[in-house]
């Protein structure tokens, strides 16, 4: 009797544990998620830029913005953009120097560089350190060290010996007027070959100004150190003003390259920033004025003030990566302090700079340019989040003022020439609001005139009262 009943519970337990199995596979079977439904719950990666701006090799983010071209005394600029302008940036990137020495010039030295041979002059946006035009160049420490008589590097200007069949380079210092000649491995056919191929822009012929008004050329002015030299179209100068609807960069889109987790829950500020962090990253994103700032982790590189290749070769692979580069930029400026390096990279929109309308004193963060700070092991991103789009929404033509036009303005300004350090075309950006209440980004043609106590002033178009003579920006 016992025993029948120890059966019976056995039986009943069994009974038990069969149908307890049969509950939780089903439950498992309805819980879990299908593999569509599991499918849907993954999230792409949403690429910031077009791809073709983020496979650029360093020398093509530290180009010069501008190649001033001298065709036997006809003179114009090569922009980004224009036929022959590539492949001139990647000849000079490979160029090899050597045989270093300071140079006296006169007369007939300018006179033969200005007047009567072809050359190529690199025209960055002002002045430049020795260790910037180096991320450029191929310069060793030793190139660099054969330069360290110049403070800056104002211009550099290659041009052809026919005499020792060779290609030589000058690095200029106009502050100091100073010059270093080297010796560059550019065949010289090769060069001269340049300017036989590539057409001279009808509209863009230029002429040479000397701002303390004595030509170096000029034999007179043999025993004056020789001037700096500003260049301004002989005739009026066609170029284009855009309406671009643009593009914006979701915070999510950012979250998911520099971080590696997705749920991060951030941290509202008393000023309205919201605050992400995570395993030693930070990204702090101002909503108000639409700009993004985030400090991270760098790997170690070795310190030299002469080499700065290596923290621009990770932060072009950092930037890629995400496909951060939203368009043409350049490297427009270093800055060092203690061991803190600033870069700041600028847009380059149909040829020209862009430069967001505002003071120059205290900017803020616009699409213009993408800063980079890098501090020992760490590094510090910002940006704007909005950018351009490929094809504007409106185009209207325009002309700048011709070189009298420039001369007359500066002149009822009362900016001396003595005082200014470049002159070259570009675009003050700025927002506007259209017909049909929409905000868009105007890319209005300019005169960027830059002086040389660091100051910059804009002479507008024509059409926007550039011949009024009403005062600068």
């Amino acid at each position: 009797m016992k025993d029948k009943w120890l059966e019976n519970v056995k039986t009943g337990v069994l009974v038990v544990l069969v149908l307890l199995s049969f509950v939780l596979t089903g439950s498992l079977w309805y819980m879990t998620p299908a593999y569509e439904e599991k499918q849907d719950l993954y999230r792409p990666l949403h690429y910031i830029g077009d791809l073709k701006y983020n496979q650029k090799q360093l020398y093509q983010l530290t180009s010069p913005p501008y190649l001033l071209m001298h065709q036997m005394g006809t003179h114009y600029w090569l922009k980004p953009g224009d036929q022959g302008y590539d492949e001139s940036i990647e000849m000079l990137a490979k160029m090899e120097m050597s045989y270093y020495h300071e140079l006296k010039t006169d007369a007939n030295d300018w006179k033969y560089l200005f007047q009567q041979t072809n050359g190529i002059e690199l025209s960055f946006l002002q002045d430049i350190q020795i260790n910037t035009l180096a991320t450029f160049l191929q310069m060793e420490e030793e190139d660099q060290e054969s330069l360290k008589n110049l403070k800056v590097i104002s211009r550099v200007w290659l041009f052809p010996d026919p005499q020792m069949k060779q290609v030589n380079v000058w690095f200029i210092d106009d502050s100091a007027a100073r010059i270093i000649q080297a010796t560059t491995n550019i065949p010289i056919f090769q060069f001269e070959q340049k300017f036989s191929q590539d057409p001279i822009p009808s509209t863009q012929k230029l002429e040479p100004i000397a701002i303390n008004g004595k030509a170096p050329w000029d034999p007179a002015n043999n025993n004056t150190p020789f001037s700096r030299i500003l260049y301004l179209p002989t005739q009026s100068m066609p170029i284009q003003k855009f309406i671009y609807q643009p593009s914006n960069i979701a915070i999510d889109d950012m979250k998911q390259f520099l971080f590696s987790v997705d749920n991060i829950t951030p941290t509202e500020l008393n000023n309205g920033e919201l605050v992400y962090a995570y395993d030693r990253r930070t990204l702090t994103y101002n909503k108000k004025d639409d700009y993004v700032v985030y400090i991270g982790p760098m790997p170690e590189l070795a310190d030299s003030e002469k080499n700065l290749k290596p923290s621009l070769e990770h932060l072009n692979k950092f930037l890629s990566d995400h496909r951060g580069w939203t368009g043409d930029y350049l490297l427009d400026d270093v800055y060092l302090n203690g061991n803190v390096y600033r870069y700041t990279f600028r847009l380059i929109k149909q040829g020209y700079p862009v430069f967001w309308k505002g003071p120059s004193e205290q900017p803020k963060q616009y699409l213009d340019t993408i800063q980079f700070q890098t501090e020992k092991a760490e590094k510090k991103y910002q940006r704007y989040m909005y950018f351009l789009p490929e094809e504007p929404a409106n185009v209207t033509e325009e002309e700048l003022l011709d070189r009298k036009g420039v001369l007359d303005y500066l002149s009822k300004a009362k900016i001396s020439l003595e005082k200014i350090e470049r002159i070259y075309p570009g675009y003050q950006a700025n927002w506007i609001t259209n017909s049909k209440k929409e905000k868009q980004i105007i890319l209005e043609p300019v005169w960027v005139v830059k002086t040389l106590n660091g100051k910059q002033e804009l002479i507008p178009s024509l059409a926007e009262g550039g011949n009024d003579q009403n005062g600068l920006e």
